[in-house]
């Protein structure tokens, strides 16, 4: 899988949406979550389901803002690998506390309607996340 594109493409998808106030809205409650994601990274929750829930959400609510059937039905493809990496990254308290940031960024950036930005958070998010997988992976 080529993590690099999907950066790439996310600029074109968020020139369908990022005018929108009511989906901007939705993604301004998403970062208040998402920043305080780390309290949800506790021993309470050692298969971090909460965590889990959460960026289910951000991707949903990515998808729900497309409005393009095509370009989410890509997305949810593509999600098939990255739901792989978040689970690979489990139990790593301290890779999911940075990807929780991560998130964060991408929905601040959506929420202020800067698809650059949010290009830019969403590509460097996939290039940390890949470069854990690596380092801490070997493959099977």
């Amino acid at each position: 899988m080529n993590y690099s594109s999907c950066g790439k493409s996310w600029n074109a998808e968020q020139q369908l949406w990022l005018r929108n106030e009511r989906d901007r809205s939705v993604f301004a409650a998403l970062h208040a979550e998402l920043r305080d994601a780390p309290a949800l990274l506790s021993a309470a929750d050692p298969a971090r389901h909460t965590y889990y829930a959460l960026a289910i959400r951000l991707d949903e609510a990515i998808d729900a803002a497309i409005s393009n059937s095509y370009l989410a039905q890509a997305m949810r493809s593509l999600r098939v690998h990255l739901v792989r990496v978040r689970r690979l990254a489990s139990d790593d308290a301290q890779r999911l506390t940075a990807a929780a940031a991560e998130h964060a960024a991408i929905a601040e950036a959506i929420a202020a309607g800067n698809p650059r930005l949010a290009e830019a958070a969403t590509t460097l998010h996939l290039h940390r996340s890949l470069t854990h997988i690596k380092a801490t992976h070997t493959p099977q």
